[in-house]
This record gives C-alpha cells, sequence and structure tokens, in this order.
C-alpha cells in the first residue's frame, strides 16, 4: 500500500492479484472441498513457452504474466489465469480425465471453477458479458468441428483444438447448471464438483481419473432429472444452436408476436480458408478428422435463449410496422 494526498491509500496492482489468489484459496476449499496438498507454490521464470505449466503443488509462470506497478490493464486477464492454475489443482491435477474422450471434463470444471470466482470479484454484470462475448466467439469457430467429446482425442493434434475446448466446455458446464438450479432441488453444479472432489479425496475415483459416464450420472442423482438428451446434444453432438428472432404486430389482437426459429442446419456453406485456421484444417484432413453432424433442433429453455451459443438476427415481419 502507497498513501496519496491526504492520506488515502492506493492499491497497487500487485496487491490486488496476490490478495485476489488469497481469496481464491479461501474460496475454493470452502466450496469445493480442502486443498489436495500439502502447499502451493508459483515460480516465475524466463523463456517459458507457455504462459503457465501446471504440476502438482507448483504453478511454473512465464514472466510475461508480471507487469509493472504503473500498468493495470493486464490485472484482470493475469489474475483469470492465475486463479485457473490454482483450480487445475483440484480439477486436472489431483482429479484427470480417464480418457482422451473425458478431457472436456476436467477443462470445464476447471474453467467454471475459474469463472464462477471471478464474478465475485468483477460482480454478476461482467460475467455475463464476459459468457456473452465467449457465445459468439464459439458461435464463429464451432464451424465443420467434431463434438465436444471426440476433441478430447485431437488434443495433441493442434493447439487450437484445445483453445476451441476451453472456449465450449466452461460453456457447455454453465447451461447444465441452469438446467439443474431451474429444476428445483438442486444446489447446482457447484455442489456437484464437491461431490466429485469428496469421492477422490475418499478414493471413490480410481487412480483420480473421472470419465464422462460418471460425471453425468453424478449429475442425474444429485440433480434429481435425466441428462441423456443433453449429453447427446452438447456433448456428443456437434455445432450449437443459431436463433433466428423475427416479429410481427398483429392489428386484430393488438400485440406483437415474435418467433424464434433455430437453423443452424439450413444452408450450410463451407467454410472460408483463413490463415488462422489453415495448418488446423491441414491436420485434420491428414488424420482423416470430419465434422460431426450438425443437430436440427436443441432443446433448450427460454430464458438461456438468449445467453446460449447463438447470435440472434432481427428481422422485420411482413406485416409488421415496427423497426427492429
Amino acid at each position: 500500500m502507497s498513501s496519496y494526498g491526504k492520506g488515502k491509500p492506493i492499491v497497487k496492482p500487485s496487491d490486488l492479484v496476490r490478495a485476489n489468489n488469497f481469496k481464491a484459496v479461501d474460496y475454493f476449499t470452502t466450496t469445493y472441498g480442502s486443498y489436495p496438498f500439502s502447499d502451493y507454490k508459483l515460480c516465475f521464470v524466463d523463456d517459458l513457452h507457455l504462459d503457465i505449466l501446471d504440476t502438482g503443488s507448483l504453478s511454473i509462470c512465464s514472466n510475461r504474466l508480471l507487469f509493472p506497478e504503473d500498468i493495470i490493464e493486464p490485472l484482470d486477464c493475469v489474475t483469470r489465469q492465475l486463479v485457473h492454475a490454482l483450480a487445475v489443482q483440484w480439477m486436472g491435477i489431483n482429479i484427470v480425465p480417464k480418457a482422451s474422450f473425458d478431457f472436456w471434463v476436467v477443462v470445464g470444471i476447471a474453467y467454471y471453477m475459474t469463472d464462477i470466482f471471478t464474478r465475485k470479484l468483477s460482480g454478476n454484470n461482467e460475467y455475463r458479458y464476459k459468457q456473452k462475448r465467449a457465445a459468439d466467439r464459439v458461435v464463429e469457430l464451432d464451424v465443420d468441428r467434431p463434438s465436444l467429446l471426440n476433441t478430447g482425442a485431437l488434443m495433441t493434434l493442434d493447439p487450437l483444438e484445445r483453445k476451441f475446448m476451453e472456449l465450449k466446455a466452461p460453456l457447455v458446464l454453465f447451461i447444465l447448471d441452469r438446467r439443474l438450479t431451474k429444476a428445483g432441488g438442486s444446489a447446482g453444479l457447484s455442489r456437484i464438483i464437491y461431490r466429485i472432489c469428496l469421492n477422490a479425496k475418499v478414493g471413490d475415483l480410481a487412480n483420480g481419473a473421472i470419465d464422462s459416464q460418471s460425471f453425468i450420472k453424478t449429475c442425474e442423482k444429485l440433480g434429481h432429472q435425466k441428462l441423456e438428451p443433453f449429453y447427446a446434444q452438447w456433448i456428443e453432438g456437434a455445432g450449437c444452436p443459431k436463433f433466428r428472432v423475427t416479429q410481427r404486430f398483429n392489428k386484430k389482437k393488438l400485440v406483437v408476436e415474435m418467433m424464434v426459429q433455430q437453423y443452424q442446419a439450413e444452408n450450410v456453406k463451407d467454410r472460408d480458408l483463413e490463415s488462422g485456421n489453415f495448418m488446423r484444417d491441414v491436420k485434420e484432413e491428414q488424420n482423416e478428422v470430419y465434422a460431426g453432424e450438425l443437430q436440427a433442433v436443441f432443446t433448450v429453455c427460454k430464458r438461456l435463449c438468449s445467453v446460449l451459443c447463438a447470435r440472434a438476427e432481427f428481422s422485420t415481419g411482413p406485416d409488421d410496422n415496427t423497426n427492429s
């Protein structure tokens, strides 16, 4: 802390980062169970290819994450990366995927834990705004791609495969959490993550490995509902829903009628060749990786239509006298 003017304290960015990490430790241990190791260390080194390399009880970080005291722009980004490195100690180091097809569970839960904690720091509005931006990005990227389940086997094929999973998997778990909480009688996904960590602690998870089926069964048991359609559409299925919203003024009833249609399977065109995806396309072609079949309809809750991986396109009906 330093002083300015009439003794008013100024919080340094480094102090905020450290304080947020301490808060994250308290939040994770309270919400998801005790820390799985005896201690936790951060080590910043030079010439590290990755920003953060996760190991048991130690996160090796690149010095690119360090920034001067008079610059605050990287604060949110660096805080999120360091909080995620801490979350990986629970889900990613202590608990690992049983097979390559189960990577989405571990990757998604680690980022879900990170996003829920950052919501406590920045507020719900900022959290929902970031969710909206991530959803828009998924709509742009989720074209001619395999399902989330099959993407796990492609993690070593190209770095873009992992980045896509890191983007989509937390959003799918966000949708799952909303379904569980809206069904009633469930504390949501946080309680399920706590139960998974508890099972790993008492030895119910063999070698600390979790698979997709056991995760879904745990969600069904604690959420008191069947999730086969959800699993088939969002995990085994490819693509994401896109909505077309039209409006029309009904002169007889004096009301504005709105119609929501899903159109992700209509007029599917080949994706243009782009420099950012060129190497991924080549590697997928060489390894005979093909896109999953697009689904005609996703079953979604009404409230989720505005925050799912979809971009609503507003148009005007033929008898409409209002502006879109």
